[in-house]
């Protein structure tokens, strides 16, 4: 979950943010390292489950809706340009947790 400078973000405490928001999911799904993958449909959800309960943030991973084959064979597309899709999400991820912290206060 350490990631690859240059390459693969740092996964720990990051990766479960993606759940927060619109896109987030289907994108966990489509990142190249998920949907070229040669596991099947039911073994990537499998890994995906794994994934958000290790390197999630714990209040997402105790909560969050587990990935099924169904929608892993829905969303299993290469994407074309993961860094944009990424930086668009964490936009979202970041007004989000802004919004919730204004909300606290």
């Amino acid at each position: 979950g350490s990631g690859s400078p240059g390459s693969v973000p740092d996964l720990r405490g990051h990766l479960g943010l993606f759940l927060e928001v619109r896109g987030g999911r289907e994108f966990l799904i489509s990142v190249p390292g998920s949907a070229q993958s040669p596991l099947a449909n039911a073994e990537l959800a499998e890994v995906l489950n794994w994934m958000i309960r290790e390197f999630g943030p714990e209040e997402i991973a105790a909560s969050f809706v587990p990935f099924t084959a169904e929608e892993t064979g829905l969303h299993r597309r290469p994407l074309a340009d993961v860094e944009s899709v990424r930086a668009v999400l964490m936009e979202r991820i970041q007004a989000r947790r802004a919004v919730a912290r204004s909300a606290l206060r």
